[in-house]
């Protein structure tokens, strides 16, 4: 399986100033997998897992990271290379002094290259000193797209990259794109999935599987939130995108989802919880269109999506025939929008959008390009037609240009780039390529 993180991780690894490595995730992304893999580039890899392996809490009594390493050589019966090998804490947030000893390596044995992997929830929980400014920390999501691409049809990614693709790859990569719709990037679905029909049913129970144990994760770690607020919250979502979708309404609504709650304050800490965890994914309304965006963003105006398209679609029981067909009404546009705003949070991009009170002119994207701001209007059907809430955003704000997702091929205009959904990953890179080969 191959992950973009890896090529992250190398350019850790030869960095001069090299600091402790967290990485972040939610659970089942596979930060464990891509860690142990990344582990093979080092003379040798020293694996632990905290929460299998209790005996190594121990170790983390005295903070010195000398003692640290010579304690871990004497359980594992290994010797341990300062300049050639890689420690690998896993799990790191079930060991809080564990977290804390970062700093030390960090200052004291700074050749050592130590990496770390722990979910969202329990690092973002811990009561334990985060060593602020001792360690580099990456975020990791599901498989984007194109990971998807690599592990399910390598031939397309040479397809996806270009700037120029005929309606024969077109086709290719749009039915791809379906596939992951239903898969998601969840990365043990995606290991079961192929395109037949015998496997359908074994990503569908992995997705189930992981439901689940979100689920349990809301009572275990909710700390000071109610469990059951956030589990209400988290399952609002998927009917609130389909309000929004078919505008109904225009941002998360909080009446009817906790008895006798209504207001933002009264979920605050409910959703806090979820996209502190990186479960869910904010896409904040813009008040007004000038950097930076983030300045202008409404605190009590905003969309929330799921982290994993494919979830989504389990949730909502949308088989995989009705996921290719594109047959499940309003609901294949917000699961389109699910998908875009998973793409662009994986390339590091905030999400805003742009919704005029009493208007239909919604922007579902804004993309902040080297000081523009760029409208990204998302089309969830193979047929597009002229948009009004795009050209009501041209003439008020005139931006240089504009993007449009949808199921069409890929073509440039004169200050318009027109997508197809599948490329929402490689919006910088199609926006750069824009500016280059403009008249």
């Amino acid at each position: 399986m191959q992950r973009t993180m890896t090529t992250k991780l190398l350019s850790w690894k030869e960095s001069k100033r090299r600091k402790p490595l967290v990485l972040r995730g939610a659970r089942q992304v596979g930060k464990s997998w891509v860690l142990k893999d990344f582990g093979k580039s080092f003379r040798k890899s020293h694996y632990i897992n905290f929460e299998r392996s209790e005996e190594f809490h121990g170790i983390f009594e005295s903070l010195d990271p000398k003692e640290i390493v010579r304690k871990i050589e004497l359980l594992t019966k290994n010797s341990i290379s300062f300049k050639d090998d890689v420690l690998i804490f896993d799990e790191i947030q079930v060991c809080g002094k564990a977290i804390t000893s970062l700093k030390y390596f960090y200052e004291e044995l700074p050749e050592l290259a130590v990496c770390s992997a722990g979910s969202h929830i329990g690092l973002s929980l811990t009561g334990d000193s985060w060593p602020v400014g001792k360690v580099l920390i990456l975020d990791m999501y599901p498989m984007t797209f194109e990971e998807f691409l690599m592990e399910h049809n390598e031939k397309l990614v040479d397809c996806y990259n270009a700037y120029d693709i005929s309606d024969f790859e077109h086709k290719l990569l749009w039915k791809e794109y379906l596939n992951y719709i239903f898969c998601g990037g969840m990365p043990e679905a995606v290991n079961l999935f192929k395109d037949e029909l015998v496997a359908i049913q074994e990503v569908n129970e992995v997705q189930n599987s992981l439901l689940i144990s979100y689920c349990s994760d809301f009572s275990r770690y909710s700390g000071a939130v109610d469990g059951t607020h956030i589990e209400a919250t988290y399952k609002s979502i998927p009917a609130q995108l389909e309000l929004s979708h078919d505008s109904s309404v225009s941002r998360f609504k909080f009446k009817g989802i906790i008895p006798n709650r209504s207001k933002l304050q009264q979920f605050k800490g409910p959703i806090d919880w979820l996209t502190r965890t990186n479960l869910v994914l904010k896409n904040k309304r813009i008040s007004k269109m000038e950097p930076p965006l983030r300045g202008y963003a409404k605190e009590n105006l905003f969309k929330l999506f799921w982290h994993d398209v494919g979830l989504l679609h389990r949730e909502l029981d949308i088989d995989f025939t009705e996921v290719m067909g594109q047959d499940y009404g309003t609901y294949k546009g917000f699961i389109a929008e699910n998908f875009v705003a998973q793409e662009l949070v994986a390339i590091g991009m905030d999400l805003q959008h742009w919704d005029p009170e009493r208007t239909a002119s919604e922007i579902e994207f804004l993309v902040n390009y080297q000081g523009s701001i760029i409208p990204c209007e998302v089309k969830s059907g193979v047929k597009s037609r002229a948009s009004k809430s795009l050209k009501v955003f041209k003439e008020k704000f005139n931006p240089e240009v504009s993007l449009k997702l949808s199921g069409m091929n890929l073509r440039f205009e004169e200050n318009q780039i027109n997508a197809p959904l599948y490329l929402a990953g490689r919006i910088a890179d199609l926006l750069e390529h824009f500016n280059k080969n403009k008249t």
